[in-house]
């Protein structure tokens, strides 16, 4: 279960985790501005250190993965 995800701790796990993530990047808004702190990390010149923000990113798209978007209709007047 995507709640239950541990903290990734190497390349081939932020790969599986964005490759899950990816397949719903229609549903995630600015997908690829939220991952690049994840993304970044899967470069052969850096060296994989899990900042803060790596954490905050992976929180968030745990978040968003698992939250269902409710439609709702326009309102007349607002946009």
């Amino acid at each position: 279960m995507i709640t239950d995800w541990p903290r990734l701790t190497n390349v081939i796990g932020i790969r599986n985790f964005l490759d899950l993530a990816g397949y719903h990047l229609r549903f995630i808004k600015e997908f690829s501005k939220t991952t690049f702190a994840l993304t970044n990390l899967l470069k052969k010149a850096t060296k994989f250190e899990w900042i803060e923000k790596c954490e905050r990113v992976f929180q968030e798209l745990r978040q968003c993965l698992t939250t269902v978007p409710i439609p709702t209709l326009p309102v007349q007047g607002e946009e």
